[in-house]
């Protein structure tokens, strides 16, 4: 997971780069973290108490559908490229959680 305003920088960062670095393989891996549901349920609450929102009820209900497809998903990547052509990630959820509350939510 990475937050939408590491991806835009990271965007920034991969369209300024020396294409000397990139080479011909031009695919390049964001950082990103991997979270267990529980993990971003935990940090969603977290950020709503430290801001005073409230929160509807949450179900962690699997659905079969989206775990077929997520059970097709890499387990694992690497962003070696990406920190060497100086990509960042978010070092924990609420960062991922924040941006998207103070640009959508406004508070």
């Amino acid at each position: 997971m990475l937050s939408y305003t590491k991806v835009v920088e990271n965007l920034i960062v991969l369209m300024q780069a020396d294409p000397a670095l990139l080479g011909d393989d031009r695919a390049v891996n964001f950082p990103s973290g991997q979270y267990a549901v529980q993990d971003q349920i935990d940090a969603l609450e977290r950020v709503a108490t430290k801001r005073g929102l409230s929160l509807g009820s949450i179900k962690d209900v699997p659905d079969a559908t989206i775990l077929r497809m997520v059970e097709g998903w890499p387990q694992a990547s690497e962003w070696d490229r990406a920190a060497t052509l100086g990509m960042k990630g978010d070092t924990s959820l609420d960062e991922v959680i924040e941006p998207y509350i103070d640009d959508y939510l406004g508070s």
